[in-house]
């Protein structure tokens, strides 16, 4: 009577495959994680930057009127008039975003320029003049 089953060297020759597998996959799954992460990142940005525009549509007295002249806001004072929720995240860290975040909005010409300090990477975001 034959035993039915798998010998060891099948079972080490499937084992091989799935690491083989798992070598080639895992650098693959954690580069796109990271890239998927820094794009979220860029779109908190440009949410930020946004919330900063529709908050100088509606206080548009309070902007700079001359040329190279900056007026700063907070994330808070954007979340307080309701331009931006509450509960805004870091997606690279996972850690709520600083209500101190200062966003500068600069006079340039007729438009305004929109700079967010500090967010995600650590290094100054430069808004486009609008």
């Amino acid at each position: 009577m034959k035993k039915k089953g798998f010998t060891l060297a099948e079972l080490l020759a499937v084992i091989v495959i799935l690491g083989l597998i798992a070598v080639i996959t895992i650098p693959a799954v954690t580069k796109t994680l990271g890239e998927t992460k820094g794009n979220l990142c860029e779109d908190q940005l440009k949410n930020i930057k946004e919330a900063a525009r529709l908050y100088g549509s509606d206080h548009l007295l309070d902007l700079p009127s001359k040329e190279g002249q900056s007026f700063q806001i907070t994330l808070g004072d954007l979340q307080n008039g309701g331009y931006i929720e509450k509960e805004l995240k870091n997606p690279k860290d996972s850690k709520m975003v600083d209500p101190n975040l200062a966003i500068t909005i600069t006079k340039q010409g007729k438009k305004y320029k929109y700079d967010v300090e500090n967010f995600c990477d650590g290094q100054s975001n430069t808004g486009g003049a609008e």
